[in-house]
């Protein structure tokens, strides 16, 4: 096992994108399927939050997932864990739901993330513990 830190920023895990998408799947990244993300214009310019348009967003998915498609690595995501008073909540994306769907959709294993949060998330994601054997505070 690697060393793991519960900082952002931490080293960098190849985390397997479909047990992420099992414990994060927000309502928007529902709504970007492939057929409308292949539909709009590739997006490859970053825009501030208050900047960007729905139709913006699936082309910056549709830029990530030709990159993808060329076999390119993009940037990590970054993943933490909430937290409720006391008690550690599941997984989620602080940065990058953009390449994230993009992996989804592609259909990569894993994709690079710097995870932050309970070593015992980062080792599920990451498959260093078995797909049955999901911590507490992803199993709620």
């Amino acid at each position: 096992m690697s060393a793991k830190t519960i900082s952002i920023g931490s080293p960098l895990d190849l985390i397997l994108v479909g047990r992420l998408r099992e414990v994060y799947w927000g309502s928007v990244a529902q709504s970007w399927t492939e057929a409308r993300v292949r539909c709009a214009p590739p997006q490859s310019a970053y825009l501030d939050v208050d900047q960007r348009t729905p139709e913006w967003d699936l082309g910056r998915v549709h830029h990530f997932v030709q990159l993808l498609e060329a076999r390119q690595e993009l940037d990590p995501i970054v993943i933490d864990s909430r937290v409720y008073g006391l008690s550690w909540g599941p997984p989620f994306v602080w940065d990058g739901h953009h390449r994230f769907v993009a992996a989804v959709l592609v259909r990569r294993r894993r994709i690079l993330a710097s995870c932050g949060g309970l070593v015992t998330s980062i080792e599920w994601l990451t498959g260093e513990r078995r797909r049955d054997r999901r911590p507490p505070e992803i199993t709620g």
